[in-house]
């Protein structure tokens, strides 16, 4: 809700043609949240069908590999994959909202990793252009959280973000 409010104050620009619109990626009042924002120019669907088209997330997302959907589908997919961005292989358990909203938590992954993200999907020019909008929250549990900083976790999620806001936008550059 901050990150919708912030984007509406802080609109981008439109992009000129051929080049990817700016990403902007920012912290969160809480610590453990990250934040970012692009606008591309396709429709909430198109940007949730290249999202949810797990088959073919290695060439959307540059940081990604090995991806492997285990169940579901566009609304409630269990997938596994690595990020090069985090250095992990993780399972998440997604909860989509059709052409609004990509939700997921962390089901599997590093030992006392919590993770939970969401990307909002808000039209823009009647649904000519999106606003995409993402929340990256991580932490550490247990014992392990004494040996993991909250700067390292702040730098993954903000190296996370960045990289896949760049590669939504480069992918529907006009």
């Amino acid at each position: 809700v901050a990150l919708v409010a912030l984007s509406v104050l802080w609109p981008s620009p439109a992009p000129s043609a051929g080049r990817a619109p700016a990403v902007r990626v920012f912290g969160s009042r809480n610590a453990d949240t990250t934040e970012g924002v692009v606008e591309v120019t396709a429709s909430p669907a198109e940007v949730y069908a290249a999202a949810t088209d797990f088959a073919r997330w290695d060439a959307l997302l540059s940081d990604v590999d090995d991806v492997k959907l285990l169940a579901g589908g566009a609304k409630d997919a269990l997938l596994r994959f690595s990020s090069r961005a985090l250095d992990l292989t993780v399972t998440v358990r997604f909860s989509n909202l059709t052409d609004r909203a990509l939700r997921f938590t962390l089901v599997d992954g590093p030992p006392g990793g919590r993770c939970r993200g969401e990307f909002t999907l808000t039209p823009l020019e009647d649904g000519k252009r999106t606003r995409v909008s993402a929340k990256l929250t991580s932490y550490v549990v247990g014992p392990l959280g004494i040996f993991v900083s909250k700067k390292t976790l702040r730098e993954q999620r903000e190296a996370k973000l960045r990289a896949d806001l760049r590669d939504v936008a480069r992918r529907f550059a006009k």
